[in-house]
């Protein structure tokens, strides 16, 4: 059990190093689970499973600092090792999922806090999506739509759901 213990250790230290994290960005886009935007690593959270060994041990130390991080829908890491952000939407179907909830993880304090949203949406939604998705392509394209029409930033944010409706009108 210890030397578990000390290889746990030793494998979340290593985490801190940023090419070993990158190396687990990498690693996870070209299994095509994950997508790489802005810096950050993005995937929905149904995948944990196939996604690299170290990846996974940075989501299991969220799920112990914020009790249910596991739960949420979308999660995305940032390339500044310890940073990890989960999605809580109301309906990961959708083309345009309405989002409740920011869950932050910051692993280096072992701190974290959520951020009720009213009326939020989760844009770019085929950026968290797995390459081998059925619906990459459909979502890709309202997304690019999106983005073109300069309804949503490169940075992926966009209006409240309510001036959405208004603008689509």
């Amino acid at each position: 059990a210890a030397a578990l213990s000390a290889t746990a250790k030793t494998e979340l230290e290593s985490m801190r190093d940023p090419k070993l994290l990158a190396e687990a960005f990498g690693e996870a886009v070209s299994r095509g689970v994950a997508n790489q935007f802005n810096g950050k690593l993005r995937f929905c959270s149904g995948i944990s499973a196939r996604l690299p060994y170290r990846l996974r041990i940075l989501l299991g130390c969220a799920d112990v600092i914020e009790a249910g991080f596991s739960q949420v829908d979308a999660v995305e890491i940032d390339a500044d090792p310890g940073l990890l952000r989960g999605f809580v939407v109301n309906d990961m179907t959708s083309v345009l999922p309405s989002l409740s909830e920011v869950v932050n993880v910051d692993l280096r304090k072992a701190r974290a806090w959520r951020v009720p949203l009213d009326d939020g949406v989760l844009y770019l939604k085929s950026t968290f999506m797995t390459k081998d998705d059925p619906g990459l392509e459909k979502q890709a394209g309202i997304d690019r739509k999106l983005t073109e029409s300069g309804i949503v930033g490169n940075d992926g944010r966009g209006p409240k759901r309510s001036a959405l409706k208004t603008m689509l009108k």
